[in-house]
């Protein structure tokens, strides 16, 4: 079978020890551009998309969501905010698949996972990963699941994902080089994660987005509101007459200027802020909204 040559070692049995090569994993990322995922979680679904890779099943009109245990220190190419879910309940009732192995830096093995039955499918294997024999392994009698850590490991889900199921959303960092969507023009590319925070923390203010049903890590949020505190401008405020923060228009004014931040209008977003009496009043206006917008967010120590 084409998945032996990724075959994944052996449970590691030194204490405080994993092997490299047989790797616990209990849930999967999918991971997407800001943008993106601002649009997902107000209708609550991940809705699976063509395959416009070079994948064999490019030109057969599946929809699938991606999903790995992969975690990547450089960076991720899909983007910035990371949907985990819970790796088991994926498979309740579900078919298995053998696709392919793409030949990048690292081969990425990717299995179909689906609802649809593709037996006789010349482009698809049955996977069967109680063996043992392949990338990811299903120990049935420990209940479970491990991968090969020298390869990356990626599933195509042929289903929705619902956003609320997800056990949370988390923010990564963005590959320096290298982009799913656009690599030539894509300006989140080398985004660190606390940044992303910030930027989403921003886009759910500006777009009205309601966050209410979704699972999401307040430390984090609680990460991107201090990177927002630190792109206020460190002077130039009008001071009086200037807004203060309880002021009518300071709710308007903090939400126009969450919406420059977010849409990257630099020149308009100093402007905005700089509306307001003073550092201390733009910090505490936005705040606010933050606060409404993430009730759950730790407060400051």
């Amino acid at each position: 079978m084409p998945w032996r040559e990724y075959r994944l070692g052996t449970p590691s049995t030194r204490p405080n020890w994993v092997n490299q090569d047989c790797q616990t994993f209990t849930q999967v990322l999918h991971v997407t551009h800001i943008e993106n995922a601002l649009a997902i979680i107000p209708g609550g679904t991940l809705k699976p998309q063509l395959i416009t890779d070079e994948s064999k099943l490019n030109t057969r009109r599946l929809l699938v969501n991606w999903v790995s245990p992969n975690t990547w220190g450089t960076g991720y190419r899909y983007g910035n905010v990371a949907f985990a879910l819970d790796w088991p309940d994926l498979l309740n009732g579900k078919r298995l698949y053998w696709v392919e192995v793409m030949p990048y830096a690292i081969r990425a093995c990717r299995i179909l996972i689906t609802e649809k039955d593709y037996t006789g499918d010349p482009d698809m294997i049955p996977y069967d990963p109680t063996t043992g024999e392949g990338p990811w392994w299903w120990n049935r009698t420990e209940n479970t699941h491990y991968r090969n850590g020298h390869i990356c490991l990626e599933f195509m889900l042929e289903f929705d994902l619902s956003a609320a199921a997800c056990n949370a959303i988390s923010f990564v960092k963005h590959h320096d080089q290298y982009c799913c969507i656009k690599e030539t023009s894509c300006r989140d590319k080398g985004m660190e994660y606390q940044e992303a925070a910030g930027r989403f923390v921003a886009g759910t203010i500006s777009k009205e987005t309601d966050v209410r049903n979704v699972n999401i890590d307040n430390n984090a949020i609680r990460g991107g509101w201090w990177w927002l505190m630190m792109t206020w401008p460190r002077d130039g405020y009008r001071g009086a007459p200037g807004v203060e923060a309880d002021d009518e228009a300071a709710h308007a004014l903090a939400h126009a200027v969450t919406g420059a931040y977010y849409r990257r209008d630099n020149d308009k977003f100093v402007k905005l802020a700089r509306l307001f009496s003073s550092r201390a009043a733009i910090q505490s206006a936005v705040k606010s909204l933050v606060k409404a917008k993430f009730p759950n967010m730790p407060d400051d120590d």
